[in-house]
């Protein structure tokens, strides 16, 4: 969902990813990280923004797919689904 990552979020998602690619265990260290960020300085991290309780939870995927299936019967039961008109 595009939220910011810290130093260590990083540093798992990269060695994932070349364990992935390699196909054995790969660790990345802290002077990976800083020729990294010599060879990208605009990229930077970013502390997130403190989400509230509600906002949270809105975030879990079963939230939503309970909102779209509530969504879905509104619609039918209503007969609305093909009248997007009088939404």
């Amino acid at each position: 969902m595009g939220f910011g990552k810290t130093r260590a979020e990083v540093l798992k998602i990269v060695e994932a990813t070349l364990t992935k690619k390699n196909g054995n265990d790969v660790k990345v260290s802290n002077s990976w990280w800083w020729c990294f960020r010599q060879t990208w300085p605009q990229i930077t991290l970013r502390r997130g923004d403190y989400f509230s309780l509600a906002r949270e939870k809105m975030t879990n995927p079963d939230i939503f797919q309970q909102y779209f299936d509530l969504l879905d019967e509104t619609l039918t039961t209503y007969e609305l689904k093909d009248k997007p008109s009088q939404i």
